[in-house]
């Protein structure tokens, strides 16, 4: 697997270099005279919808030991959610999907979960900024850019659902 892409989810100054890598593409679209598009992609509630399985899984991948493994899936497992409504508590619901929002791991364990994806995309290029992440494709011809964003969608599409 490839280094983990943790911008957007640390605190540094990762916006402006993120931009600032995004307008030297451009230059160098327009330098080459080449013609060039991006997909931008917004995952909504991502958090939500890890799959803790897979999540412990792609962390194997990483060489994570047999008791690491174990504490993770102990992190993840008997999650519930209560809400409170004017002193009233609804009734418990079991939570086996996503991680925890503002939690110290939860950022990492969500990188670690998309950091795959990229890998599934041959024919264009990928960044990934926190929750979102944006395809694009350079060449000289606009219905072949077009069809190869196409394709490469629906491997994005493919790879979500596993």
């Amino acid at each position: 697997m490839k280094k983990l892409d943790l911008f957007g989810l640390m605190k540094v100054d990762s916006d402006r270099e993120k931009v600032m890598e995004k307008i030297e593409s451009i230059r160098k679209w327009i330098r080459a005279i080449l013609l060039g598009s991006y997909v931008f992609l917004d995952l909504s509630k991502a958090f939500d919808l890890i799959n803790h399985k897979l999540l412990l899984y792609k962390l194997g991948k990483y060489h994570t030991s047999d008791g690491e493994l174990k504490w993770f899936e102990s992190y993840l497992a008997n999650r519930i959610q209560i809400c409170s409504f004017s002193g009233c508590l609804s009734t418990p619901l079991n939570i086996d999907v996503g991680v925890l929002h503002g939690s110290i791991l939860g950022p990492l364990l969500f990188t670690v979960y998309v950091n795959d994806l990229p890998l599934s995309l041959e024919k264009a290029e990928t960044d990934m900024y926190a929750d979102d992440t944006t395809i694009w494709k350079s060449g000289t011809n606009c219905v072949e850019i077009e069809l190869t964003l196409n394709s490469e969608l629906s491997k994005v599409e493919d790879w979500f659902k596993h």
